[in-house]
């Protein structure tokens, strides 16, 4: 028979008690101090969903949410689902062999806590409450993939079918101390920015949600399958390398392609640790995002009083990477010397703009533009494309802009510092408010034109004007 569970706290069992139903399905908890409890049939071991998950938590029944009640409630009812199972197989895309070795992650989890493994391609989820749910497959040797909208009901056994997984590319390299001696056992890791080293800290252990391996005795690793073809976005993909004595390298950057990558070196340095504090005027700037180097091989968040902590870090020059919400699209930057065990200590100042510059847009001649994207970088930089650019966007850019195509209302770049700037300009056929056809300059970024002008501010005056002239806008496939 089911128990009536009860908890004021959650499903926190140091604050929850049950009982038994008799045979009539019945229940009676006594003594509890007056409130308000979730109640549902099942163990600690297995709770439903909270009561107030079901305003974010569709396609499931009623049965997967606990039921709210108050002491003295007599009518309370309970549903004790019939569970079902979900079943299915996995193959490789390429040649349908199945895969030997896996896990699926059920979402919306509800009673089921973690991964299921899966062994010689099939899987079989048993005690699913009846619901919607979408499967995550992850492994070695693949690439991740879903199979959503699965719909298990009461008592019954959903076949999932084939589900197929693409073989990513594979990455081998070696990973050496600054004398160039092999390392065994360094965990090395692949993902995107802020992805590998996860900011701060070690990564020893094994983690089937990112690709990696362990050296071998000579310091070399292959991870065979698990490599993506592609960035995620504008994030790099990067390999990183860590060992609990020898330190951790910096991350490297793996080129997109269908081919497997190039062998590569990853050296481990020493580490040391960064702790500061931000300030604007003075005062400490809570929830301002640091980030250390680029790629980025450690990141953290303020406090409320504006400090923050970076853990093994590798020694040498590390350029701090500040972005305070407050001044979107906007970082700033300060280059600091990590020192092998030692922590250094810094105060960031953030400062205060007050310059605002209009950049005119111009059309060369017989050009016809009817609006553009305008991005503003600190000091000197070139790009062909918007690839190119997007790269450098999160950890350079100063600020983003938009011309609409009407010359008297110029693109604005408020809050700057006096400094050497470069304005890079993406001129459009269209609209830039138009989000169907700038979906297009998302996906196609490598063949988007970009065109790049100096620009210095000056002190003053607070009002600034520049002008930069742009052809027409290449055309898109």
């Amino acid at each position: 028979m089911p128990a009536a569970v009860m908890s004021s706290n959650g499903v926190d069992g140091s604050t929850a008690t049950s009982t038994n139903t008799d045979a009539r399905g019945q229940f009676t908890i006594a003594d509890l101090p007056a409130g308000e409890y979730s109640v549902w049939p099942g163990g600690f071991d297995q709770p439903p969903f909270p009561a107030d998950a079901v305003k974010f938590v569709t396609g499931q029944d009623t049965s997967s949410f606990m039921t709210i009640a108050k002491t003295g409630d007599k009518a309370v009812r309970l549903v004790m689902p019939r569970s079902g199972r979900i079943t299915g197989k996995i193959t490789f895309a390429d040649t349908g062999a199945v895969v030997d070795d896996f896990k699926l992650d059920v979402q919306p989890r509800g009673d089921r806590d973690g991964a299921v493994a899966g062994e010689h391609g099939h899987f079989d989820l048993r005690d699913v409450r009846p619901g919607t749910y979408a499967l995550h497959i992850s492994g070695r040797g693949f690439l991740d993939a879903n199979r959503v909208d699965i719909r298990v009901d009461a008592g019954q056994s959903t076949d999932a079918g084939t589900i197929t997984v693409d073989r990513g590319r594979t990455l081998r390299g070696k990973v050496v101390d600054t004398a160039g001696r092999g390392i065994s056992g360094a965990r090395v890791m692949v993902g995107h920015i802020g992805g590998v080293f996860g900011g701060s800290g070690r990564f020893d252990e094994p983690d089937l949600d990112q690709p990696g391996a362990f050296t071998d005795a000579d310091g070399g690793f292959a991870i065979i399958g698990g490599v993506q073809n592609q960035a995620l976005g504008v994030s790099p993909l990067v390999v990183g390398a860590d060992h609990s004595s020898y330190g951790r390298s910096r991350p490297v950057a793996i080129p997109p392609g269908a081919q497997d990558p190039q062998p590569i070196t990853l050296t481990l340095l020493d580490c040391g640790s960064i702790a500061g504090k931000v300030t604007q005027n003075g005062k400490p700037v809570a929830n301002a995002m640091i980030g250390a180097g680029w790629p980025e091989f450690g990141f953290s968040n303020t406090n409320e009083d504006g400090e923050f902590v970076m853990s093994r870090l590798p020694v040498g020059p590390v350029a701090l990477r500040v972005h305070n919400f407050s001044e979107t699209g906007r970082s700033h930057q300060l280059t600091v010397e990590v020192e092998a065990g030692k922590q250094t200590e810094v105060t960031i100042e953030i400062p205060v703009g007050t310059i605002k510059l209009s950049v005119d847009v111009k059309p060369k001649a017989g050009a016809d533009v009817a609006g553009a994207l305008l991005f503003l970088f600190r000091g000197a930089v070139t790009f062909e494309n918007y690839a190119q650019l997007s790269a450098r966007l999160f950890p350079e850019a100063q600020g983003f802009a938009r011309w609409e195509g009407d010359p008297s209302r110029p693109a604005r770049f408020e809050g700057i510092v006096p400094d050497d700037y470069t304005v890079c300009t993406i001129p459009l056929a269209w609209s830039p408010n138009d989000k169907k056809l700038m979906k297009r300059v998302s996906g196609d970024r490598a063949l988007v034109r970009v065109y790049c002008a100096a620009a210095h501010v000056s002190a003053a005056p607070v009002e600034q004007t520049l002008t930069v002239e742009v052809p027409s806008m290449a055309p898109l496939p």
